[in-house]
C-alpha cells in the first residue's frame, strides 16, 4: 500500500496544537501492493468556498451524530451521458430550425439552379416528393473511426449511445427531497414510481387548451385537454395518442369540450359543454363518462 499523507504546517510548533492528519501504510513497505486507500481521519471535515468561507462540503465524523452536507449551485452524483460524445447525430444546418431538425429523421434537399442542392427545412419525408426534391437520411457517426452506426432515426436515438449507463442508488430507512420551490424528476423514457404513492396536498396535472376545428390531434404528453370555443360549425374529429406516438397503458385523458359542437371521438362523442375522462389500456382508450 503506498503511502498518503495530508497534514497543516505549523509555522511555530511550540506554540501551535497539533493538527490532525491522515496517513496510510509507508513507502517501500514490502506488503505493499497496487491497491491504494485514502482515509482522512478528524471530527469534522470541511471545503469551504474561498471568497466566503460557506461550506461546500461539511462532513460531521462524530459518534453521537454523523452528516454529509455538499452545498453548490450544482451537485451531480453520477453522469448522465459520457463527459466526451462518443456518437455524434448530423441532419443538416441550413434553413431548417434546430426543433425541426431534432425532430425527423432526414432532411429534404431541392435541388436549385447550377445542380446544387439545398435544404427545405419544415419539410416532412413524406412531403418531400416531385421534381428536384430528394431526402436526405440523418446519420448518427462513431467519432472514433467515423464509421456510420444509423441513419434515417431520430436524433435521440443517437444521443442514447451517448449515455453511460450508470445506475445511481440513495437508499435508507427514510429518504427525503426538500425543496423552496420545487423538486423536478425528469427522464428520457418515463419515471417508474414501484411502490404505493400517496400525495398530502393537490395535483395539478399536464394541461393543453386547443380550439375546435376540423381536426384535433391530442399529443400523448396531454393529461387534460380544453377544447375552446370556435364561432360556426367544426368537425371536431379528435385523434388520441397511439403507442407509437408515445401513449402507455394506463394513461388518463380529461377533456372538457367548452365549443357548441361535440367532440368526435372513436370511444363516443363528447357533448358541447360537458366533459369526459378516457383510460388507455391493452384495448385502447376507454372512455368512461
Amino acid at each position: 500500500m503506498d503511502l498518503v499523507r495530508l497534514s497543516a504546517a505549523r509555522s511555530d510548533p511550540t506554540t501551535e496544537p497539533a493538527r490532525k492528519y491522515f496517513e496510510n501504510s509507508a513507502w517501500g513497505d514490502a506488503s505493499a501492493s497496487d491497491a491504494t486507500e485514502v482515509y482522512l481521519s478528524a471530527d469534522v471535515i470541511r471545503a469551504r468556498n474561498k471568497a466566503d468561507t460557506d461550506n461546500l462540503l461539511h462532513i460531521s465524523t462524530t459518534a453521537a451524530s454523523s452528516s454529509i452536507v455538499m452545498s453548490a449551485q450544482s451537485i451531480r452524483v453520477g453522469t448522465k451521458y459520457y463527459a466526451t460524445p462518443r456518437f455524434v447525430w448530423y441532419n443538416g444546418n441550413g434553413a431548417a430550425s434546430t426543433a425541426d431538425r431534432n425532430a425527423q429523421t432526414g432532411m429534404c434537399m431541392v435541388t436549385v439552379s447550377g445542380g446544387g442542392q439545398v435544404e427545405q427545412g419544415g419539410t416532412l419525408e413524406s412531403q418531400c416528393t416531385g421534381a428536384g426534391r430528394s431526402w436526405r437520411p440523418s446519420t448518427c457517426t462513431r467519432i472514433a473511426d467515423s464509421v456510420q452506426v444509423e441513419t434515417n432515426h431520430l436524433k435521440s436515438r443517437c444521443d442514447a449511445r451517448n449515455s453511460a449507463q450508470q445506475a445511481v442508488s440513495v437508499e435508507g430507512d427514510v429518504v427525503t427531497i426538500d425543496a423552496a420551490n420545487e423538486v423536478r424528476l425528469t427522464a428520457t423514457n418515463m419515471v417508474n414510481m414501484v411502490s404505493d404513492l400517496r400525495i398530502s396536498k393537490n395535483v395539478a396535472f399536464s394541461h393543453t387548451a386547443v380550439p375546435a376545428a376540423e381536426e384535433i390531434i391530442v399529443s400523448a404528453d396531454t393529461t387534460v385537454l380544453l377544447v375552446t370555443s370556435v364561432t360556426g360549425q367544426q368537425q371536431n374529429a379528435v385523434s388520441l395518442p397511439r403507442p407509437q406516438d408515445g401513449a402507455d397503458v394506463g394513461n388518463i385523458l380529461m377533456i372538457y369540450n367548452d365549443d357548441d359542437n361535440p367532440l368526435a371521438i372513436s370511444t363516443g362523442n363528447v357533448a358541447a359543454k360537458s366533459a369526459a375522462m378516457l383510460f388507455r389500456t391493452d384495448l385502447g382508450w376507454i372512455k368512461l363518462v
